[in-house]
């Protein structure tokens, strides 16, 4: 198994908490929209919710990269990542000898 260069997995990281945030703005904004117009009335319903899927989504992409330099870091710097790639090669040995 190759390791993926560092910047790549950073990258990932941003790419999916930006994903995971807008969705979960986007979602918000429109499960929210009648009881947030109260409080945004000069602002247009699309902007309200574009504001609202940008916002989360840059918390998103933050919180994204920490987490992947986290993981990053237990993976490559301590036992647990050895760990893992002894059970995932041992999983696929098994595998290979018994597929289901």
């Amino acid at each position: 198994m190759q390791r993926r260069p560092f910047w790549d997995v950073l990258a990932t990281g941003v790419i999916i908490g930006l994903v995971a945030g807008c969705a979960s703005g986007l979602i918000d904004a429109i499960w929210s929209w009648r009881p947030a117009l109260q409080y945004a009335q000069g602002v247009g319903r699309v902007r309200f919710v574009i504001y609202t899927a940008l916002s989360l989504g840059t918390a998103g992409a933050a919180i994204g990269v920490v987490v992947a330099a986290v993981t990053l870091g237990l993976a490559r710097g301590t036992r647990i990542g050895d760990l893992v790639r002894f059970a995932w090669q041992e999983h696929e040995t098994r595998r290979r000898h018994d597929p289901r």
